[in-house]
């Protein structure tokens, strides 16, 4: 939930500066918190999601997205402090670390709710200087793999370039690649792991795969496919088909 008018300067320090791919809808002032919305793009807070990290300069409304993950956030992600308002803030909270949790994009509190943010290590006169950590976007596990639904189609992020996708796939599912001028340099590893005998159609954002708009050679148990992306077009570069 959006509350922010206006840029935020949350004074970050520390911390890695990332490009995530954006919720549609997402139009963020410079210090909004973000988290992960259920099919891993990044939003405005919304109390009960991953942190993400906050939003290193604001995105104009006029700037309009056109499907969701079709732009970007640039955020300071990961370990990072900010130094932000908090009500009853003291010296005690500093002295044994308090939580902090978020329930908007610019809302903080000790009271046990909303999304966890990190915790008080000081003062900065009557603010809260706040170590923060952000969490991997939901179904990526941190170990790089990512297991999809058995149904439904995906467009993937660029989160899950390098890793390895896991197709339990009961039914047809169509799975589209982030834009490839955001995944140069990078491979994507895809891996059946049922046998019913049904296709995963791989399908570029842009660009082709092996000089076609798609492929859907994968569909029988333990097929393996590896692309890899030129910043154009995707390539395969490995592959295991029964």
């Amino acid at each position: 939930m959006a509350v922010l008018t206006v840029d935020a300067d949350l004074a970050p320090t520390g911390g890695q500066y990332r490009r995530l791919p954006s919720e549609i809808s997402a139009n963020p002032f410079g210090g909004s918190l973000l988290s992960f919305a259920v099919d891993g793009y990044v939003r405005e807070l919304v109390a009960g999601e991953p942190f993400a990290g906050i939003a290193r300069v604001g995105i104009e409304t006029a700037d309009a997205a056109t499907a969701d993950g079709s732009r970007y956030i640039e955020t300071v992600s990961g370990t990072f402090t900010i130094t932000a308002t908090i009500s009853g803030v003291a010296q005690d909270d500093a002295a044994h670390g308090r939580d902090v949790y978020a329930t908007d994009d610019a809302t903080l509190t000790f009271t046990p709710t909303g999304t966890k943010i990190g915790r008080v290590i000081g003062l900065d006169g009557t603010k809260a200087v706040i170590l923060c950590n952000t969490e991997p976007a939901p179904g990526i596990a941190t170990n790089g793999v990512r297991s999809l639904a058995a149904t439904g189609n995906v467009t993937l992020t660029t989160a899950d370039l390098g890793r390895v996708i896991l197709l339990p796939s009961t039914g047809a599912q169509a799975i589209t690649f982030p834009a490839s001028a955001d995944c140069g340099g990078k491979t994507i590893t895809f891996k059946k792991t049922t046998a019913d005998a049904v296709a995963a159609t791989l399908t570029p954002a842009s660009g082709t795969i092996d000089g076609a708009a798609n492929n859907a050679v994968i569909d029988a148990a333990n097929d393996m496919l590896t692309v890899f992306c030129d910043g154009t077009n995707w390539h395969i570069i490995a592959r295991q088909i029964a």
